[in-house]
């Protein structure tokens, strides 16, 4: 048996990808898929593109019982966090999961605590035994800078 674990993703540039193809997949050392990932972009609500997300992550391959939505936040910073409850709120009420699929109703949060600033985490579970997994990133995010002159002392944290 090969432990081996393989992830592979979309080889041909953004313009040219097949919408139909997935973004990522994760495969075992026999090459059996074990789960799938979807990339989505965000810049705020968009109950549009997270429905059609949402949804065609199943299409890949309804066998599969482990997913990952990963949404790319590239809003406003001091919008993240109500950008990831407007998300959740579109997963929870707008979203129409395909017939066989029980709609899980709730994303339930995953703390993290030391990687809230930038990552939010979430899982829904439809049925007995599908998981989605949504990861939100924010990818604006920044450390400020501290502002001194070369030479200058840090200053001291209380």
């Amino acid at each position: 048996m090969n432990p081996k674990v393989r992830i592979s993703g979309q080889s041909r540039p953004k313009k040219q990808s097949n919408p139909g193809e997935i973004d990522l997949g994760i495969f075992s050392g026999n090459n059996t898929r074990l789960a799938i990932c979807e990339a989505l972009i965000l810049e705020g609500r968009n109950a549009i593109e997270t429905q059609k997300h949402n949804l065609k992550i199943f299409n890949y391959d309804p066998v599969r019982k482990l997913y990952y939505l990963l949404i790319y936040y590239k809003g406003d910073t001091n919008n993240f966090d109500s950008s990831w409850e407007s998300y959740i709120d579109v997963v929870e009420y707008f979203v129409d999961f395909p017939q066989g699929y029980k709609n899980p109703g709730k994303v339930v949060e995953i703390t993290l605590s030391d990687l809230s600033d930038t990552i939010l985490l979430g899982k829904s579970i439809y049925g007995a035994d599908i998981e989605l997994y949504h990861i939100f990133i924010n990818v604006n995010y920044r450390l400020a800078l501290n502002k001194k002159k070369a030479g200058q002392a840090k200053p001291e944290i209380l």
